[in-house]
């Protein structure tokens, strides 16, 4: 199982704190398309309870893009969201030749604008689009950010890189020849790998995928979840400090998390933090979306700033930073 799918498991549980029952939802499978005309394997997951139209809440992933059903059911019925799960270009059943995010961003093919195109014109869609995802769908989730689509309201990019050469394959300035292989292999598209390595300079092949680039355009209110033992934590404060200063409408969550852990878990390693530690970050998530897509209010403690738990002895605390 990999960190997406135990993100969704024991993540999304919880998003919903209040006991409510779980009602039926209604399953539909799409193949959109792309403007290169290329179908991406689609998942559509939609509230019975409510009557349409819905916010969306929209994961695109490499992974496996189904969920447990108690996981849908609480988004959907309890929540009252439609949930949209699609896979990439050429992963999980999906058409073209896999690029793992290359044609995410803003180039000549654009993915994340197009799903989110397609969402909107559905009639199950009132027009609010949020974003969910950890690892690779978050990182899809800041590339989306960066094309600046009118009805991507909220992201919430739990544990991404904002850049794939500066924070993934070439962090600190070297091939991450372990790192990449791997994940690749996992994913059995092993021979991208001799794609980026043939890349060791920053340049065009990889600006459509480094939200350094579009700053200024991706203004989405989005909530950054970061972990002080994960690999991806500078980008996910840089990406806080550059668009907050810009458009002010992110927030900061750092916690003692690792990449390898679930999320949520006081246990790192050989580490155990104290109970303090554990933060309910499903339901940070669900007040963002409630607020950004519905217009519930949200708590002023997290509507701004950084949210951090200080590690060392003696300083096991939880801090708060407002800008």
């Amino acid at each position: 199982m990999n960190i997406s799918e135990r993100f969704s498991i024991a993540v999304l549980l919880l998003l919903l704190l209040l006991p409510i029952a779980i009602g039926a939802y209604t399953v539909e499978h799409a193949d959109v398309e792309m403007r290169d005309e290329a179908l991406m394997a689609t998942t559509v997951y939609l509230p019975t309870a409510t009557p349409p139209p819905w916010p969306v809440i929209l994961q695109r992933t490499p992974y496996n893009r189904s969920f447990d059903d108690t996981v849908v059911s609480y988004i959907t019925d309890a929540m009252g969201y439609a949930l949209v799960s699609q896979n990439l270009r050429g992963t999980g059943g999906s058409g073209g030749l896999p690029r793992v995010f290359l044609s995410d961003g803003w180039g000549e093919l654009q993915d994340g604008y197009d799903c989110i195109e397609w969402v909107v014109a559905q009639d199950f869609c009132d027009g609010n689009i949020g974003m969910f995802g950890v690892s690779a769908p978050g990182m899809t989730q800041y590339f989306a950010a960066g094309t600046g689509h009118p009805n991507l309201k909220c992201i919430t990019p739990v544990l991404a890189g904002p850049s794939i050469y500066h924070h993934v394959a070439y962090q600190g300035g070297c091939f991450k020849k372990v790192l990449m292989e791997t994940w690749l292999s996992g994913l059995d598209i092993l021979f991208l790998a001799d794609t980026f390595a043939n890349f060791p300079l920053y340049g065009p092949f990889w600006e459509g995928v480094n939200l350094a680039e579009r700053w200024d355009e991706a203004s989405v209110p989005a909530l950054h979840f970061a972990g002080w033992f994960d690999l991806f934590t500078d980008g996910q404060i840089e990406a806080f400090t550059e668009l907050n200063a810009r458009h002010g409408n992110q927030g900061l969550i750092i916690a003692p998390w690792g990449h390898s852990y679930p999320v949520g878990t006081n246990i790192q390693g050989d580490l155990t933090f104290p109970a303090n530690s554990v933060w309910h970050e499903a339901e940070l998530i669900y007040m963002w979306y409630n607020y950004w897509l519905k217009g519930d209010s949200l708590d002023g403690e997290y509507a701004q700033g950084v949210l951090y738990y200080l590690t060392g002895r003696l300083r096991h605390r939880r801090h708060h930073i407002l800008e």
